[in-house]
């Protein structure tokens, strides 16, 4: 581990990434050395803080080191416990980063086109954790929504139990029902689910800029590497131009 601090710290007096050193340990394929770096009290709190989760490199070869480049080497280097350890520092961060690391992988997977295809193993552990990220995601956004659809159960339960001499009435019935949500017929109620719960692939695609995108030379803008959309702008810039004169 001091092997790699010290070469890391030549290399950097004040790492733009300090995970790095950890992703370094993980790609090495070596776990006991992963385990060692992950050991250190700096490499930990950088985890709990996750200073450099969006964070853009300054220059434009610098390779990005945060929580998500080092979840998604320990799932291609089949390290489910290096994986769970970092999840007890950084659970939010973690649980996404593995949900988007499985789901590369099972999307990667999908698209070989070779004539057999063998089975995707992935680590039960690691499985769950995706699961649970997903479920955590939508009933963030849809939970609510679906709690006022639903508020004449609601309401039923609050009678029943009130009745029961259980509870007594806590929520008021008239104002859940004659909330917009509560009102709009079935096929608009979907509409709206199918646009706050994004499809994964979506989500996906969100969440890909925001882990990879840096600084355009091109175009002066925050671009995917190699996915600069510098020629399209410019042929919108002259229609528009063509479209005013």
């Amino acid at each position: 581990m001091g092997l790699l601090f010290s070469v890391t710290g030549k290399q950097h007096d004040a790492p733009e990434f300090p995970l790095e050193v950890l992703q370094t340990a993980i790609e090495s394929q070596d776990e006991c050395n992963a385990w060692n770096v992950l050991a250190s009290q700096r490499i930990r709190s950088e985890l709990v803080c996750s200073t450099t989760t969006h964070k853009v490199p300054s220059g434009s070869r610098q390779q990005k080191c945060n929580v998500f480049t080092c979840v998604e080497a320990a799932v291609h280097c089949n390290m489910p416990r290096i994986v769970l350890a970092m999840y007890q520092l950084s659970p939010a961060d973690v649980r996404l980063a593995t949900w988007y690391a499985l789901y590369n992988l099972k999307s990667k997977h999908k698209a070989k086109r070779s004539s057999v295809v063998h089975p995707l193993q992935i680590a039960p552990e690691l499985a769950k954790l995706a699961r649970s990220q997903r479920k955590t995601w939508l009933w963030e956004r849809a939970g609510p929504l679906l709690l006022v659809r639903n508020c004449d159960i609601l309401a039923r339960k609050d009678r029943k139990s009130a009745v029961l001499g259980h509870t007594k009435p806590c929520r008021d019935e008239e104002a859940l029902a004659s909330h917009p949500i509560a009102r709009l017929p079935d096929v608009a109620f979907g509409l709206i689910l199918s646009f706050v719960a994004l499809p994964e692939a979506k989500e996906a695609r969100i969440l890909r800029f925001l882990i990879e995108a840096r600084s355009c030379k091109k175009c002066s803008r925050l671009c995917i590497p190699g996915k600069c959309k510098a020629k399209r702008l410019r042929r919108t810039e002259r229609r528009g131009r063509k479209a005013r004169s």
